[in-house]
């Protein structure tokens, strides 16, 4: 549960508090934990700004999640877009942002968060509606994500994630849209 000092990471209320922190339209992520004391502070640490490749994941794309600006940064992404990175030194940054409702990237000069394909079933109108900002619509059609093949399913399954871990994230998602039915 949130409290004036920030969520209690020792729950799994107050952690899923904490990772549903905001994604800014250039990429900052507005979480901030000092480990709990649970490892020396390192201002290094910080892996969105040492990053050179970053690959995000949302599992709930909302306007909560998805938005224009955050409170603080603690994680840079693309700052205020441009090369607001380069300027501080900063090499690379977010490459991908995936989803629940879509994959996105970012425009390569003003390093806007753009749409670059929707999930199976998901509309445009969904994923604008869905998002706290002006998402850029690249020209042209826009495509539908590619479905993972039967190999990526067997090693997120058995290799990367033997525990179902991943569906913590959506089983309340899951059973709202389909009932108990759909467990997988």
């Amino acid at each position: 549960m949130p409290s004036s000092r920030g969520p209690d990471i020792g729950t799994s209320t107050g952690t899923e508090h904490l990772v549903s922190g905001a994604l800014k339209r250039f990429k900052n992520i507005d979480i901030l934990v000092h480990n709990a004391g649970i490892f020396p502070y390192n201002p290094l640490a910080d892996m969105g700004s040492i990053g050179k490749k970053l690959y995000y994941w949302n599992p709930n794309h909302s306007p909560r999640s998805m938005v224009e600006k955050v409170d603080f940064v603690s994680a840079a992404g693309y700052l205020d877009g441009g090369d607001a990175r380069e300027r501080l030194g900063l090499q690379g940054g977010p490459e991908l942002v995936v989803s629940d409702l879509a994959v996105m990237d970012f425009h390569p000069v003003s390093k806007k968060m753009r749409l670059r394909s929707t999930h199976q079933g998901v509309t445009i109108d969904q994923i604008t509606e869905a998002t706290g900002f002006e998402l850029l619509m690249p020209g042209g059609a826009i495509p539908e994500t590619r479905q993972p093949t039967q190999e990526q399913v067997r090693v997120i399954r058995e290799v990367i994630d033997p525990d179902s871990m991943r569906k913590r994230e959506f089983r309340q998602r899951i059973q709202s849209h389909f009932g108990d039915k759909h467990h997988d």
